[in-house]
């Protein structure tokens, strides 16, 4: 005879055990989907920044030692412009794949909805926005003023580190001219080295096999240290060349002076921009404010353009989403370039590009949530079709 076993729910406590695993299973979906968009996004940033880096260090702009701290600060700095779009796009491939597997069908048959989904994803842009604004308010201003001071001190001591091999450069102050033809194999080794120095009437030509900088430790002064080379002085036309050969030769590098660097607008503290009078300030303030208030618009852009209907490509929502995005972010541009050139008031900051674009955000999310088509010419066409059909 068989035994039937039942098991016991309760039905009051059965939609809210539902709705926790629904937010853990998406909340970890989208974590995990973030870790990748940001390997990804972080990696293209990177290389790109690189090869601007390299370049300017093989022109002799950037010094080789400098290039690591620039891209890392170069990066912190970009940090609060990646982790939006980072969980954008997370959310918006997450929803995706959840449509095409038809998960979101089978929990829309347990009576989820849209808005259901929306709460635990609100939750984590709220948290998003907390660590962009920690970006945004401290860590980005930081790292772009520290970056400038890294350049300007870069300025002062470019004669010798930072320089491309092959390639003519003038000493400092018009002294005269240097030419590296290779690097050598250690940190601070350079070989065949020419120097043609000028002072006053005199003139010399110094030539090395091979070459390094040193520092005195008392004085703190850099010197081009030569080894094994000769040194001629005399001008062209003179009768009387004087050849010195030598084990040891140093040149005393002059180093520009260190003054005090005014930092960029982009890389003063926020509290120093909170109350300024200053227009470029307040601009730059608005700024920092637009890129945590971007986060809640985008996550319920994001769980919107996620509705795929099935008579579309799987890729038509991604293509809609990317292509607001991109509006968003160019109209936020626009904005701050009104502002700075006066035509709008800065008290009102970019706040009317985000409300705009909040009331689309609602707008599709309503759409969609009542399974409506995005604008109502689309349902009387494909009534008038359906009619035709009839017809026929």
């Amino acid at each position: 005879m068989p035994v039937h076993v039942g098991i016991a729910v309760d039905t009051r406590t059965a939609p809210k055990l539902l709705s926790l695993i629904l937010n853990r299973a998406l909340i970890r979906e989208v974590t995990i989907t973030s870790i990748g968009v940001s390997v990804v996004i972080t990696g293209i940033l990177l290389v790109v920044r690189l090869v601007g880096l390299l370049s300017k260090a093989a022109e002799g702009t950037v010094p080789i030692d400098s290039v690591l701290g620039l891209l890392t600060l170069k990066l912190v700095s970009y940090i609060d412009l990646i982790i939006p779009l980072m969980v954008y796009v997370s959310i918006l491939m997450v929803m995706t794949r959840w449509h095409r597997d038809n998960e979101l069908v089978v929990w829309g048959a347990c009576g989820v909805g849209l808005g259901t989904l929306l709460r635990p994803l609100i939750l984590f842009g709220l948290l998003v926005t907390a660590i962009v604004a920690v970006f945004s308010f401290y860590f980005s201003p930081l790292s772009i003023a520290q970056a400038q001071a890294l350049e300007e001190e870069a300025k002062g001591r470019k004669e010798i580190t930072g320089i491309a091999p092959g390639v003519f450069h003038p000493l400092q102050g018009g002294a005269g001219v240097y030419y590296i033809e290779k690097l050598g194999k250690g940190k601070n080794s350079l070989q065949d080295v020419f120097v043609y120095m000028r002072e006053s009437r005199d003139e010399g030509t110094i030539v090395a096999n091979n070459a390094y900088q040193g520092i005195d430790d008392n004085t703190s002064a850099r010197y081009l240290v030569l080894e094994n080379g000769r040194r001629y002085d005399g001008g062209p036309g003179d009768s009387d060349f004087t050849i010195m050969e030598y084990a040891s030769y140093a040149i005393r590098i002059k180093t520009e002076k260190t003054t005090e660097i005014t930092p960029r607008v982009k890389g003063i503290p926020t509290m120093d921009l909170i109350g300024s009078d200053d227009p470029e300030k307040q601009v730059e303030l608005h700024w920092r404010i637009a890129k945590v208030a971007v986060v809640p618009v985008l996550v319920i852009f994001a769980l919107a353009f996620s509705h795929i209907t099935v008579r579309k490509s799987r890729f038509s929502s991604m293509l809609i989403a990317l292509a607001t995005y991109f509006m968003y972010a160019n109209m936020l541009v626009v904005g701050k370039s009104l502002m700075e050139k006066g035509d709008t008031p800065v008290w009102l900051g970019l706040w009317w590009v985000h409300g705009l674009f909040l009331l689309a955000a609602v707008y599709v999310f309503w759409r969609h949530s009542n399974n409506l088509p995005l604008f109502s010419f689309h349902m009387r066409k494909q009534t008038d079709d359906a009619c035709e059909g009839l017809e026929l």
